[in-house]
């Protein structure tokens, strides 16, 4: 790379210091939306723990998902933005528009009946209105996936990743 300071920057060094912000900023929420999805989906994350949960609770749980995963995302594309060339720029802003244009509408994706005879609350979807945000949020959740990548912030650039490696690694649990 170059002398800098009487010290050598290497292309290693550089992508060593990207790796722990990819690894936060990037990787990180993206996991975290895929739990969010599973508990938007189901209401629960893992199959089994919606045993013995109502359909109300289980509704809360996917109405809050909903919410952290807007969240989630409009962050993911705050934290990258300063990242991006124009071209990617764009891409990531218009992720952002389509994020604050659901945000507004998600408090709509439920409702909350109360009987005030047993003190007793139901939470209630919009279905069609949430199924359309979640559709929407999925979209926007695949869409910013390629100028991270474009950026390197998913995959590395480079021929030195060995696909076959990392197979053997998600098969060894390694």
């Amino acid at each position: 790379m170059g002398e800098k300071d009487n010290t050598y920057e290497t292309e290693s060094d550089v992508w060593n210091n990207a790796k722990g912000f990819s690894t936060y900023h990037v990787l990180f929420p993206l996991i975290e939306c895929r739990k969010l999805t599973k508990v938007c989906l189901f209401g629960v994350e893992e199959i089994g723990q919606e045993y013995g949960l109502s359909a109300s609770v289980l509704n809360q749980n996917k109405v809050n998902a909903m919410n952290r995963l807007c969240q989630e995302l409009l962050q993911l594309c705050e934290d990258v933005l300063f990242i991006m060339d124009s071209k990617t720029k764009l891409k990531v802003e218009a992720c952002q528009n389509k994020l604050k244009l659901i945000a507004n509408v998600l408090p709509a994706i439920s409702r909350t009946n109360s009987d005030s005879r047993t003190n007793q609350t139901e939470i209630v979807l919009n279905v069609n209105h949430y199924n359309l945000c979640f559709n929407s949020l999925r979209q926007v959740l695949s869409d910013i996936k390629l100028p991270l990548n474009m950026k390197n912030l998913i995959f590395p650039a480079g021929d030195d990743l060995d696909m076959e490696k990392i197979k053997k690694d998600i098969i060894e649990g390694g």
